[in-house]
């Protein structure tokens, strides 16, 4: 009777368990298929707007701003002189013609776009409107007509939101997306940045894809069996989606509201379940830097469908060994004792805190089937042991190493520095990276603004240096150590640093979470330091 209990309650619990894991494991593989398709995406879409950032800072760049005011281009056209009008025109005429030399070697190289153009304010010059390149249906980009801004309507959002959104945003930014007119009303997403010279707005640069080419790359993405990708904007409204009709709301939308969800970036470890035509579903998503939401959704049924295979097993597997038992116990009895007594033994141990308790025993029988479950609770207990260790290294506030964890790496590498034959193949740097004004951001923002502009440096200069580790060493202050590729790469990181933190402070209006840091690196010299501390002082010495 106490077999029969057991393993029932064995059976129960197991239920539960594998039930509760199964959900934890599905919600995950749906946000790493969703995360995975947005990086991929994410990637691409970056690539557009490092080529349109590049084209208009040197567009900016070439424009005479002195010669510009001379001209008159403060004025409305009708209070400048002829002369200045005329002036004008020429030197716009010029600056098109460099903007469009350098903007289309930059294009020729850019992967997936079918436009680029520079449309020029009309209020700038009445005889110069820009350039229009495309290669709709061409093998190559073909000049066009040049796309003249006064021929646009503001009111007419449908086909004039590529020019009057980045010049009402002020900012760089992608739109769409939207039915272009210039193309044949092909549905198209661009990126597009409102160029400005001494207050002045010159025009605005852009280049476009089609939206087929973004549905490529997510329509054949194998979401377990009958699930699919889709794209949604930020209103949960459908752009794409292989079983609904553009422009509808997601049906799903008010599940995300009610619990919170849609607030997110993306939908983490949450678990999202909908129906739709009387059938369970769940989806995961993450919003691309575009704006636009990456959605990808299953059905329950396919999801739990491999636990639910194990539950239905677990009861004909009780019956058999119940049956086996009745038939065998009276043989069996003797054996069991030994085994037995060895997971009383263990499980006393356990309870007194010895992990290294040795379950040797592997019969395929009831007792070894105990055995292996307590085995598996053993390890458990040992990986959990593990990880509260590992959390006395880690500081919680950003979730990084702290500064105790550095100490450990670096006593690890003057292991290998005091080793001559080692020594001279050892390769590493240290970054310190510090937020500048810390003790005035608290004073002017609050601590709670300043702990969450400390997080989000943090997260930032992890994906930068997404293949080293990272340390927070005292309060706005980290240390990266840079090994191997990274270590390679270190004066293509700084860059790539100021770069992109560049275009993250574009995007984030609060002072408190812009990337404003001072930096410092520092290479290990073999024949010069003795130890991983003077590194890393030097690095901090070089902080500017």
């Amino acid at each position: 009777m106490g077999i029969v209990v057991s393993l029932a309650c064995f059976a129960f619990v197991s239920y539960i368990t594998v039930g509760s894991e199964a959900d934890a494991s599905s919600v995950e593989k749906m946000h790493l298929l969703s995360e995975n398709a947005r990086e991929e995406l994410d990637n691409y879409l970056d690539s557009i707007e490092q080529a349109v950032e590049m084209c208009a800072h040197f567009a900016n760049a070439s424009l005479d701003g002195v010669a510009l005011v001379e001209c008159g281009a403060k004025n409305p056209p009708d209070q400048r002189t002829a002369a200045q009008t005329e002036r004008l025109d020429e030197l716009i005429h010029t600056y098109s013609n460099q903007v469009q030399e350098a903007f289309g070697s930059v294009a020729t190289h850019t992967n997936g776009i079918v436009t680029y153009y520079y449309c020029i304010n009309p209020d700038i010059s009445v005889t110069e409107h820009g350039f229009f390149y495309s290669k709709i249906g061409k093998v190559g980009f073909e000049m066009r007509e040049p796309l003249d801004a006064r021929e646009l309507d503001p009111d007419d959002t449908k086909h004039t939101v590529w020019y009057y959104t980045p010049i009402t945003r002020g900012i760089p930014s992608w739109v769409g997306p939207y039915t272009a007119h210039f193309l044949g009303e092909v549905y198209c997403v661009s990126y597009l940045t409102p160029i400005y010279k001494s207050g002045i707005l010159i025009g605005v640069m852009g280049m476009d894809i089609l939206f087929d080419t973004l549905v490529e790359h997510i329509e054949n993405l194998k979401v377990y069996d009958t699930g699919y990708a889709c794209l949604l904007d930020r209103d949960w409204r459908i752009l794409y989606d292989p079983t609904r009709a553009m422009g509808e709301t997601a049906d799903y939308s008010d599940r995300l509201q009610s619990t919170g969800s849609a607030r997110g970036e993306s939908s983490g470890d949450t678990i999202i379940r909908y129906m739709h035509d009387g059938v369970e579903w769940q989806l995961a998503y993450s919003t691309l830097s575009s704006g636009m939401r990456l959605v990808v959704c299953a059905p329950v049924s396919e999801v739990v469908r491999s636990w639910q295979r194990l539950v239905f097993t677990m009861p004909m597997v009780a019956i058999i060994l119940l049956v086996v038992f009745g038939v065998g116990a009276f043989v069996a009895m003797r054996n069991v004792s030994a085994p037995l007594q060895q997971l009383t033994l263990a499980a006393r141990k356990l309870s007194e805190g010895d992990y290294d308790v040795q379950l040797d025993y592997n019969k395929q029988d009831e007792v070894g089937e105990l055995t292996s479950a307590i085995r598996g609770l053993r390890d458990h207990l040992q990986i959990y042991i593990i990880d509260l260790n590992n959390q006395e290294y880690l500081d919680e506030r950003v979730g990084v190493k702290n500064l105790r964890a550095l100490n450990i790496y670096c006593a690890r590498l003057d292991d290998t520095i005091g080793h001559e034959d080692e020594r001279d193949e050892l390769e590493f740097a240290f970054v310190r990276i510090d937020i500048k004004e810390m003790e005035s951001l608290r004073s002017s923002y609050g601590n709670e603004a300043a702990d969450e502009g400390v997080k989000s440096t943090c997260e930032f200069i992890c994906r930068v240096y997404s293949k080293s580790p990272v340390f927070y060493v005292d309060d706005g202050a980290f240390v990266v150590l840079l090994q191997g590729v990274d270590y390679a790469n270190r004066d293509e990181k700084l860059l790539d640093f100021s770069v992109r933190s560049k275009r993250y402070n574009m995007r984030n209006e609060e002072p408190w979470k812009k990337i404003n840091v001072l930096m410092g690196m520092s290479t290990f010299r073999p024949d010069v330091d003795q130890s991983a501390e003077i590194v890393l002082r030097r690095a901090r010495d070089r902080l500017k």
